[in-house]
């Protein structure tokens, strides 16, 4: 296995015939990514509270209109409690979900600022039509199938 990596690693050339795969750029890309895959988890955390605070006003709505359906509006509406929710929601419930919605979460943000910053350093697509070329030179070279090298 250590030849094997050893040939691999050798093998792996950028379009100016510079080694890409130095052990030390391949920790880099191993640090970003776990910085990136942090900063997504983080993103989709936040993205998630937000739609489930949409969605709990959306049910609230809902819940609102099944009372007024059955009752009938002016019967509902009739209801001092059943008026105030009305407005609250208008005053409070629906200008909270547009300033959700207008309000780009900061770790989306933060996400698209540390790709951008680090797209100097991503691997170009030669790099990876290198590391396939190499991956197959191994197969043909040992002799090794797809799946065997998979694992």
């Amino acid at each position: 296995r250590v030849a094997c990596v050893a040939l691999f690693l050798g093998l792996l050339v950028d379009v100016n015939g510079e080694a890409f795969t130095a052990i030390t750029h391949l920790k880099g890309l191993v640090r970003t990514e776990k910085q990136l895959a942090s900063q997504l988890k983080s993103y989709l955390q936040a993205a998630e509270k937000r739609l489930k605070d949409i969605h709990r006003f959306a049910e609230q709505v809902s819940e609102s209109e099944l009372r007024s359906d059955k009752r009938g509006v002016e019967e509902h509406l009739g209801h001092p409690t059943n008026a105030f929710r009305l407005v609250r929601r208008f005053t409070s419930g629906w200008r909270g979900v547009e300033a959700m919605l207008a309000q780009p979460l900061l770790q989306a943000q933060e996400l698209q600022k540390t790709i951008g910053s680090s797209l100097d350093y991503f691997p170009s697509e030669e790099d990876l039509k290198g590391t396939a070329t190499a991956v197959l030179r191994l197969q043909d070279v040992y002799n090794v199938n797809t799946s065997s090298m998979a694992r």
